[in-house]
């Protein structure tokens, strides 16, 4: 988050997409974004092992199985129409397209990959506003878990060009950021990250309420 003025006591600049042993928690890989003002948020694993990233930009990188370095897969200004930050949250549907949540304009788009290339962005309608719609991640049958930041854990499901808003938990006040769905497909695990402490200028001396929690 260097690039929006939060640091931490680091000897790493950037951003970066890290990869990890789960059996020990070794780090394994890190792969650095090219553009120093770049925003590593979200990522999604293709079917080839292709690794699909977010920025929280415009842009989303592809990180292709053996390689070292990530590229630009996609960018379009429509994922980041205004200012408060750009792409966020990124998944693969059943249709085998891709589907990522714009966090500060509150959108959501579907992506068409040919092949492994980018094809058609379209725009979803939603039944109702995304405050600041955050992680995603498939269920089944083009159904998704949504984080929205601005308090609420959705069930969304997706028709042809529009996608059905179904609240799952709400009045989250720490501000749901990540979210993942169980082996069972019935079960939503999400973390609420507290992100007001770090761009509310006025929070950010102030400590977060403890403990995080996993619900």
């Amino acid at each position: 988050l260097s690039p929006i003025g939060v640091t931490i006591a680091s000897d790493r600049s950037g951003s970066w997409l890290v990869g990890f042993d789960l059996a020990t928690g070794q780090g394994r890989a890190a792969h650095r974004l090219p553009d120093p003002h770049s925003f590593c948020n979200d990522m999604a694993v293709a079917a080839d092992g292709s690794v699909y990233v977010t920025d929280t930009n415009i842009h989303v990188l592809r990180l292709r199985p053996g390689a070292t370095t990530l590229e630009t897969w996609l960018s379009d200004r429509r994922f980041m129409p205004g200012k408060g930050g750009g792409l966020d949250g990124i998944a693969f549907g059943a249709d085998h397209r891709l589907y990522v949540t714009s966090i500060g304009a509150g959108l959501l788009f579907r992506i068409a990959v040919d092949r492994g290339k980018a094809g058609e962005v379209t725009q979803l309608a939603t039944s109702r506003p995304l405050t600041r719609p955050d992680a995603l991640r498939p269920i089944a049958r083009n159904r998704f878990a949504l984080a929205d930041g601005g308090g609420q854990v959705d069930l969304v499901a997706i028709t042809g060009d529009k996608a059905e808003i179904a609240t799952l938990d709400d009045h989250l006040d720490e501000g749901p950021t990540g979210v993942t769905v169980a082996a069972d497909r019935t079960t939503v695990w999400y973390v609420e990250g507290q992100l007001n402490h770090v761009f509310d200028p006025s929070l950010r001396n102030q400590p977060p309420k403890l403990p995080f929690r996993i619900s």
